[in-house]
């Protein structure tokens, strides 16, 4: 859908700045719902599947972004890297922060006020990112490779290879390193 917008503000900015608040939002209620009392899956479910969708709206155009930013792989790979990185930071200061927050009396405000700075937080860094892209965002003069191409072009690069070993590396250790620290 972003590769076919054509908005004044760019393809993938209007998806970012409207697709942001909106997942913060639903983030914020679905974080909100210990406090509003609500215990019925249906409604857990629901705000689950709203939050992961509006994320995806947002989160998306923001990933595909880079591939506008500059044509060089190996730039696109460090682009991709740095994301990595700032997103693991981030994710590191909420898990150090949030004992923080939620040691206080009532655990569902403490909860709702944490994640409600934590979505403004999100929202404040896709807006950035948003107004960081200038003239980048814009439709691409090229056409496409087919996806063996793409796949080829990929997997010629060292440092897409080495990104792609990373990612499967951080995503199979951590299940089988919690699942083995629970047995001992």
């Amino acid at each position: 859908a972003a590769e076919r917008t054509r908005t004044r503000f760019g393809q993938f900015r209007p998806y970012l700045l409207v697709g942001a608040p909106l997942c913060a939002a639903a983030f914020v209620l679905l974080y909100s719902l210990p406090l509003l009392g609500v215990t019925d899956a249906a409604i857990v479910a629901t705000a689950v599947i709203l939050f992961r969708g509006l994320f995806a709206i947002a989160d998306i155009p923001h990933n595909a972004l880079i591939t506008r930013l500059t044509r060089d792989s190996r730039a696109r790979t460090r682009i991709a890297g740095y994301r990595m990185v700032f997103s693991s930071g981030a994710s590191l200061v909420i898990s150090l922060a949030s004992p923080l927050f939620l040691s206080g009396g009532d655990r569902a405000e403490s909860l709702f006020l944490f994640v409600l700075l934590a979505g403004t937080g999100a929202v404040v860094t896709l807006v950035i990112a948003a107004q960081a892209v200038g003239n980048a965002d814009r439709p691409a003069s090229t056409v496409p490779l087919p996806l063996r191409g793409q796949l080829t072009a990929i997997l010629a690069s060292a440092d897409a290879r080495m990104l792609l070993l990373i990612t499967v590396l951080t995503g199979l250790f951590p299940p089988l390193f919690a699942k083995t620290f629970l047995y001992f």
